[in-house]
């Protein structure tokens, strides 16, 4: 077992850690509160990724707190300020209104494709081909803050202002949780 941490290797820039992610070559990447992104290596290499004043090829943000991996290998990851997507040498940042708010609460890459972007004003979704969906199911009339999961039978659970809700269909309806709290037990 190999130990990693700020004050036995300066490479590491926060031993707080807020995502892990692996990649097909092998690659552990992880995402710190203040410290930016680290890769780590197969072969043990570390190399640390952080924003640049003026560089849009750089990090958003300093603080990553969600990574994901796209069904094809594309690495995205989630920041303060918004969200890029791995080229390989640097990062291509998606625009401003692929988000509802720069600060990423949630990434997951759909079986789809489609990117799912979670932030504290609401969903959004990046199809594809790139388009940008800012209000995925315009017909509900509640909060959506994230994506879930996706079940085997397609269906897209959801974390609601109500609690937790289920896509089916293309529509997304509340589903009931009982909770004594809830019920004043």
């Amino acid at each position: 077992m190999r130990w990693y941490d700020h004050a036995h290797d300066r490479r590491i820039g926060s031993d707080e850690v807020w995502s892990i992610a692996s990649t097909r070559d092998g690659a552990l990447w992880f995402g710190t509160g203040d410290g930016g992104l680290h890769r780590l290596a197969p072969d043990g290499a570390i190399t640390r990724f952080m924003p640049r004043a003026g560089d849009a090829r750089s990090l958003p943000d300093a603080g990553v707190g969600q990574l994901a991996v796209a069904p094809d290998g594309t690495l995205w990851v989630g920041t303060k300020q918004g969200v890029a997507r791995w080229t390989g040498h640097d990062f291509a940042r998606l625009p401003a209104e692929a988000a509802r708010s720069p600060a990423t609460n949630m990434l997951v890459a759909d079986r789809d494709g489609a990117l799912w972007i979670g932030t504290p004003l609401g969903l959004s979704a990046v199809r594809p081909d790139g388009d940008v969906d800012a209000a995925p199911w315009a017909g509900y009339r509640g909060m959506l803050y994230a994506l879930l999961l996706r079940d085997r039978a397609g269906n897209r659970w959801l974390d609601t202002a109500d609690g937790l809700g289920r896509e089916v269909d293309g529509a997304v309806a509340n589903v009931p949780l009982y909770s004594q709290y809830a019920h004043g037990v």
